[in-house]
């Protein structure tokens, strides 16, 4: 599992991600206090 970090406000970073990662799963971790 690789994490990409970005901006979830910011859809041109997260639609990039989108397009060079093709993910079959996304989580979003943006709330949890201890992401490693």
């Amino acid at each position: 599992m690789k994490l990409h970090y970005g901006d979830l406000t910011d859809s041109t970073c997260l639609v990039k991600i989108i397009n060079e990662v093709k993910p079959t799963e996304i989580y979003n971790l943006g709330a949890q206090s201890h992401v490693k």
